[in-house]
């Protein structure tokens, strides 16, 4: 992906002291996806796997790179041969620009002063994220999906709690 909106350096700065600005700003992503076991007599009924990594330079983005893994099985029980189970694990790596950033505002912090606000938490180097999903095929063009996620060290930051995210999706096919 070729993003060409301005993007500011997270830590890198001018003569005057600006941050510097790039013109744009890049990244790529893969997925690998295979199917590693098959019922019999199952159309796509089965077990799959799937990788996903991801890239991006350090000095403009939150995330420098990214993995995930996970599996999904089609017709997991009798009679349910379109239901989808899936569970999966991802990790995003914080930018060790940002960190580096993140620290430089926590030496300047000075808690005496009113208008400083909170004190910025250190920053984690990764988010991590367990996932476990069901899409229910109700009809041929109705499907339902709840899913369920934990998040470790949301954005990273030291001083957010675990969260529990609980996501509900409907599907309509036309």
């Amino acid at each position: 992906w070729l993003p060409t909106q301005d993007r500011e350096d997270m830590l890198a700065k001018d003569a005057s002291g600006d941050p510097i600005r790039y013109s744009n700003d890049y990244g790529f992503y893969g997925v690998l996806d295979q199917s590693i076991y098959r019922e019999r007599g199952g159309d796509d009924q089965g077990l799959g796997i799937f990788l996903q990594f991801g890239g991006t330079p350090d000095d403009r983005n939150t995330v420098d790179y990214y993995f995930g893994a996970g599996l999904n099985y089609r017709g997991l029980f009798p009679k349910r041969d379109q239901d989808i189970f899936g569970i999966a694990a991802a990790n995003a790596f914080i930018s060790e620009r940002l960190q580096r950033a993140r620290d430089l505002e926590i030496r300047a912090f000075d808690p005496e002063d009113p208008e400083s606000g909170e004190s910025p938490g250190e920053l984690q180097s990764q988010e991590s994220v367990l996932e476990m999903t069901y899409r229910i095929e109700l009809h041929e063009r109705l499907a339902l999906q709840p899913d369920y996620q934990i998040v470790f060290n949301s954005g990273g930051e030291e001083n957010v709690k675990t969260a529990h995210v609980f996501i509900l999706r409907f599907e309509i096919t036309f």
